[in-house]
């Protein structure tokens, strides 16, 4: 058992071969052992540095600038995007398509061309009701 405390004692102060430590957890799981040697191991508790806790906030607090000065870039270029295309808009205002603006008598016009134009359809002599037999250079042969 003295063999046992002894490699015990020297596993807590890392100084045992793998051998020793399979050595170990056989006797644990041959319930010669109270507890694990592996989970029993509790390091005492020592005092903290007094500056931990101050270098502990000051990372969390670069953290934070660190996401509020990203928050504060993406921000600034939506807002940058948005001058600029308010800019350009006004640079360049909208397409407005040029119509032509005709007067009165342009219009007047061209609605009396486009009745001459109906009136000589209109006016056309109907075909004649004529059946083509035989239709040449020179020769056509029609019945009526």
């Amino acid at each position: 058992m003295e063999k046992t405390e002894e490699i015990i004692k020297r596993y807590y102060r890392g100084e045992t071969s793998i051998e020793e430590e399979k050595f170990l957890k056989a006797q644990y799981r041959s319930g010669h052992l109270k507890e694990d040697p592996f989970l029993s191991l509790s390091y005492p508790s020592l005092p903290l540095p007094s500056e931990l806790n101050e270098k502990i906030r000051q990372a969390i607090r670069q953290q934070k600038k660190c996401a509020l000065r990203r928050i504060y870039i993406t921000v600034g270029s939506i807002a940058a995007i948005a001058i600029l295309l308010l800019s350009l808009k006004g640079i360049f205002p909208a397409y407005k398509g040029k119509t032509l603006q005709l007067s009165d008598n342009m219009k007047r016009e061209r609605f009396e061309d486009a009745l001459r134009v109906i009136g000589n359809v209109l006016e056309k002599p109907a075909p004649s009701q004529e059946k083509v037999l035989y239709e040449d250079k020179n020769l056509i042969i029609a019945i009526e």
